[in-house]
């Protein structure tokens, strides 16, 4: 128990102090502790007594204070400020304890450590049970996502160096378990109240003269710091062995759980357009990825276990499913990333996403379901013309690298930006006299609330071309899994071509409509390009093994484009002789008796050149070659496209579509690659 001289109130006097100082950094700390004779600080609380506060003896108390309010008080907007005051304030005496021998002897004794340890496994407990109705507008989940990210960086930056030295701490903890289990939980709130507020804005965690985008900014910030607490703690081998032990993937608020809630999160239209807010939510989508590649390659029976458990199986199809659409809409993603200027690191979160199918596509068990949800994907991906597939997947100059980064989450910039926006007061309560400074003044508050300035990622860098041929091999070993034939697989994937055969009915459809934006031929056309396509990634994985792409991969996908070959060629050839009876038949009908060659096999000649590009008459095309020098890749942005078209119409004779312009920039460009080649 506290002493009596150090009763709550006189507690929380100190926490009203240390939130006047968490705006300044260490240095000034310790210049203010000097002028008070280095253990003692005066304020003026909110009743205007002077008070004096002992550093020392509340650094030593501090801990089981706080312990005893989650205990004793009720969980609600009062009981989260004063404990996020506190976790400031524990953050502050361990800033100070590198040069105050005394504060360090205190805080780094044994029971002291383990009080404080005890505190955030307390705090966690609390945070993971914490639910408000979402018709409430009050600013609670502001407060429970800055005291889940404060309480775990208090562990890997204050108490402890990093996630390495909590993992070893933790290995002789009595509550080492509890701790594996609740910090999950505990996260999986906080993103839960991020998507809330993305999805409802206006009714839903409100601060008066606060912008909705800042308190998203600010949610998504404490969120990833969190998520990233957990994906250094996975790295940690002894870690995941524990959370595996424990069958932590089945249970409720789980790792499965977090990482599926965080994949599912969607922008609405108002943030997607904010680039911070983006990047936020790709690098935690990338983070959760790793996680559970790390937790895969720790237990060869992780996902049998899953597979084991219709609840957990369920989890693990909405895991895929949300991984099919990351890949689907990098694909269709790519023609621009040219010309895309990245502000924010977005994590490796295609990288990582082809390795979760990856892995998911060499398992038994999810075999079947990979291939019913993936093999249109891949059908339309190799109906892609060859120019535009190529700098896609056979290709080291990748047009987008995606960037890894760590994020520096700071206790004080946190505590500093929500508490002081709740409060919104300006009257000075400290005496800087004294060893305190004022609060912010509207000004500096307003600064203070600019969540940009809070987020430091460290760019860790990666070849482009490495990573290029990475993302390849990938999504070749992808295909050669599910065209594998092994006696182990689904009864439904035993019949040998499983994957084979429904990659050819797939060809049948419109491969637009999972890729749209792309440039797709059909009949003949299609078929002969699929086969240069498939010939082309060929020719790529034999140029990756064996020093990226294994011999059995290769040897694989050999053999898929082998029999996919055997497949197409007769139907190309039957395909060719419908196309010629059919003209065959239209210039009977017209009496000319003259054979046409399919539009399929027309090379392009003078004069069909010509004719794409009478469109447009000499005023028109150096209009539209000035501003391809500046849009390169106009045909993929059909708002561009209708722009130009209504722009280039009156120039001209006749009114010009869209449709027709589109088509004359693909063929405008499919020439200048034939010239290139």
């Amino acid at each position: 128990m506290l002493e009596s001289s150090y009763n709550s109130e006189q507690l929380l006097t100190l926490a009203t102090v240390t939130g006047k100082l968490h705006g300044v950094n260490s240095e000034e700390r310790l210049n203010l502790l000097k002028k008070s004779n280095g253990s003692t600080l005066e304020a003026i609380n909110e009743n205007g007594k002077s008070v004096k506060v002992e550093v020392e003896k509340v650094a030593s108390y501090l801990p089981l204070h706080l312990i005893s309010q989650i205990m004793t008080k009720n969980r609600d907007e009062a009981l989260f400020k004063y404990m996020l005051s506190g976790i400031q304030m524990l953050a502050s005496f361990y800033a100070i304890s590198e040069e105050n021998r005394k504060i360090a002897e205190i805080l780094f004794d044994g029971p002291k450590v383990d009080q404080v340890v005890n505190l955030v496994i307390y705090l966690l407990i609390v945070l993971g049970r914490y639910r408000q109705q979402l018709s409430e507008g009050k600013p609670e989940p502001l407060l429970h996502s800055a005291l889940v990210a404060c309480s775990l960086n208090l562990l890997s930056n204050c108490v402890f160096k990093n996630t390495e030295d909590v993992e070893l701490m933790l290995q002789s903890h009595p509550k080492v378990d509890t701790f594996t289990e609740v910090v999950f939980g505990a996260v999986n709130v906080a993103v839960y109240f991020l998507q809330t507020k993305l999805m409802s804005q206006n009714s839903f965690c409100i601060i008066k003269n606060v912008p909705e985008e800042q308190i998203v900014h600010f949610l998504c910030h404490q969120c990833e710091a969190s998520v990233q607490f957990l994906q250094l703690m996975c790295r940690e081998k002894s870690f995941r062995e524990r959370l595996l032990k424990i069958k932590e993937h089945g249970n409720k608020g789980g790792a499965l759980f977090l990482i599926e809630a965080i994949l599912k999160m969607k922008l609405p239209e108002p943030f997607v357009g904010c680039p911070g807010v983006v990047a936020a939510v790709s690098r935690m989508k990338a983070r959760v990825l790793e996680i559970l590649l790390n937790l895969i390659d720790s237990d060869p029976s992780f996902l049998e276990d899953i597979a084991q458990s219709p609840k957990s199986m369920t989890l693990a199809k909405s895991i895929i499913i949300e991984v099919f659409e990351l890949i689907r809409t990098g694909i269709i993603n790519q023609p621009f990333s040219k010309n895309r200027t990245t502000i924010c690191p977005m994590g490796l979160l295609q990288l990582n996403a082809i390795r979760v199918a990856d892995v998911f596509s060499d398992d038994s068990n999810f075999q079947s379901y990979m291939t019913s949800k993936f093999t249109e994907l891949f059908a339309a991906t190799f109906c892609i013309y060859l120019w535009e597939f190529l700098p896609i997947l056979c290709s080291s100059d990748f047009p987008q690298l995606e960037e890894d980064a760590t994020l520096k989450h700071s206790i004080f910039l946190s505590a500093r930006w929500v508490l002081d926006s709740m409060t919104m007061s300006f009257s000075k309560t400290v005496n800087p006299e004294v060893g305190c400074v004022p609060i912010l003044d509207s000004l500096s508050l307003s600064k203070a609330l600019n969540p940009e300035v809070e987020i430091f990622p460290i760019v860790n860098g990666m070849k482009q071309s490495a990573y290029a041929l990475q993302r390849s091999a990938f999504f070749i070993k992808v295909i050669a899994n599910l065209h594998c034939f092994a006696p182990a697989l689904s009864q439904e994937s035993q019949k040998k071509g499983f994957f084979l055969n429904n990659f050819v009915t797939c060809l049948d459809k419109d491969p637009s409509k999972i890729l749209p934006g792309f440039y797709f031929s059909s009949g003949g056309e299609k078929l002969n390009n699929l086969l240069k396509t498939t010939h082309s990634m060929l020719n790529h994985a034999i140029s990756l093994t064996p020093h990226i792409l294994c011999q059995d991969d290769m040897n694989i996908f050999r053999g898929f484009v082998d029999d996919l070959n055997s497949v197409i060629k007769p139907l190309l050839e039957i395909q060719v002789q419908k196309e010629k009876d059919y003209f065959l038949k239209k210039e009977k009908e017209k009496g000319k008796g003259v054979v046409q060659t399919p539009p399929s096999q027309m090379r392009r000649t003078g004069t069909s050149r010509k004719r794409a590009r009478t469109i447009m008459n000499d005023e028109q095309l150096t209009l539209i070659e000035k501003a391809l020098v500046d849009q390169p890749e106009m045909q993929r942005n059909p708002e561009l496209v209708k722009m130009w078209a209504e722009k280039l119409s009156p120039l001209g004779s006749e009114v010009m579509a869209p449709s027709q312009l589109r088509s004359w920039l693909y063929k405008r460009r499919q020439k200048k690659a034939a010239l290139a080649n």
